[in-house]
């Protein structure tokens, strides 16, 4: 099982079958899942989906991201000694013969990421890398952090606390991305342009709803139509612009003023393929409550905004379902923090308040968030498991949920009434999903 404290979680028959179809969901996005379903190669033609890609020359394999690591080991299994060398940056380390593997760090990237991103361009220098090779790119969720490469003049110390700024400020993963573009060597298109006239192609495993592939990864092989302007009203929107560095200040005003070129807004021999996504999982996840004999509908596919409120929104409508089933939801909230706050992640603030606005919900429910890549911010917690007992329970150990959501201590809230998920990291990275089950 992946979810590791199932037994322990599955108490009744809604919370099991929620359970049920999470781990369903998980498992249809697994990078060797996807990527075996995917990719073939016959010695000759790279196929990937119904794209045909002959091959002449030498094949090297760079990638960054949750997922790379494993979409690394099902690449190697296919192609193997066709691959001439490749470097990639995930968080743990995988055998992998052909293909070196840098173990870095999510989400402030450091020192070993930056290494490693220097690996990766440095590669075309080394191996002589031209128009006849292919450079194959496994991208997924999480790749933008784990890849830094800081523009000439900015240190990693600078991009970290940039990141740790817009983490905490309620900025959504585009206007990150979108600022993190604009003081990178890689991302928003100059990876692919690097490794010109070399053809560049990306498997894409996306955690960004819409699949935007400027956003995933900061887009590191799409052109990129964000500006430094873009990047300047982001952080004034988020009132950051005067507690960045003056270095990243300098450079963004240097960018818009045209001393520093803009991102590439076009690129040539590269094809972007995305072979997995949020909806994937909820497919599958749809595909596990029919086998259970039980209805399934789809409530959101694009589940964004504040915690607090996005959780309002949601219960409002789950309110309404008087129909038995499994009602699902794909997405990604965010959750402004104070500077002392507790401990948590998005998934648990989300539940913490569901359970607030369910607590008088009447009959036999269970409702689920969970980060399908295992971690809701902190390692310890995949996300969050309700139900409708749940709310006797903190009335029985005489908790004060608003004074633990006030704090946004949402992780020891939901541990002293049992109710937090534990995957440990799943290998994947497509986002939350938000499973409601009605008996």
């Amino acid at each position: 099982m992946i979810i590791k404290n199932f037994q322990e979680l599955a108490s009744s028959f809604s919370k099991k079958v929620g359970l049920e179809i999470v781990e369903a969901g998980i498992k249809g996005v697994l990078p060797q899942k996807l990527v075996s379903g995917a990719l073939c190669w016959d010695g000759k033609v790279l196929k990937i989906r119904r794209n045909r890609f002959p091959v002449n020359g030498r094949i090297f394999v760079v990638g960054f991201g949750k997922a790379s690591g494993n979409m690394g080991c099902s690449v190697e299994k296919i192609l193997g000694e066709k691959i001439t060398y490749g470097v990639i940056n995930t968080w743990k380390k995988y055998p992998l013969k052909r293909i070196k593997v840098n173990r870095v760090s999510h989400p402030v990237p450091d020192l070993r990421g930056l290494e490693g991103a220097k690996e990766i361009l440095s590669l075309k220098n080394e191996y002589h890398i031209g128009k006849n090779d292919t450079v194959v790119c496994l991208i997924s969720g999480g790749g933008s952090a784990m890849c830094p490469l800081p523009w000439e003049g900015l240190t990693l110390k600078m991009k970290q606390k940039v990141t740790e700024l817009l983490l905490k400020s309620g900025a959504n993963i585009q206007e990150i991305n979108t600022v993190r573009k604009h003081i990178s060597k890689i991302k928003g298109g100059r990876l692919a342009k690097h490794f010109y006239p070399a053809r560049v192609i990306s498997l894409i495993i996306s955690d960004v709803m819409g699949n935007d592939l400027g956003s995933i990864a900061s887009g590191p092989t799409h052109p990129d139509l964000t500006t430094f302007q873009d990047a300047c009203r982001i952080l004034k929107k988020y009132k950051l612009w005067n507690k960045i560095p003056k270095p990243v200040q300098n450079h963004i005003k240097n960018g818009i003023l045209g001393k520093v070129p803009e991102t590439p807004k076009t690129l040539k021999k590269v094809k972007n393929i995305i072979i997995g996504d949020n909806f994937s999982g909820i497919q599958e996840m749809a595909k596990k409550a029919e086998e259970l004999g039980l209805y399934a509908r789809v409530l959101d596919k694009n589940l964004q905004g504040e915690a607090r409120e996005t959780a309002k929104e949601f219960c409002e409508k789950i309110r309404k379902i008087k129909k038995s089933g499994v009602y699902l939801a794909g997405g990604e909230t965010t959750v402004k923090l104070p500077k002392i706050h507790g401990k948590g992640g998005r998934n648990q603030e989300f539940v913490s308040w569901c359970l607030l606005f369910l607590r008088d919900l009447e009959g036999e429910w269970s409702l689920l968030s969970v980060a399908s890549d295992g971690v809701d911010f902190i390692s310890e917690a995949a996300g969050g498991i309700i139900d409708n007992t749940s709310w006797k329970e903190v009335k029985r150990k005489k908790i004060n949920l608003k004074e633990f959501l006030k704090k946004h201590d949402s992780y020891h809230l939901l541990k002293k009434i049992n109710s937090l998920v534990r995957t440990g990291y799943t290998g994947t990275n497509v986002c939350d999903w938000i499973v409601f089950v009605r008996v």
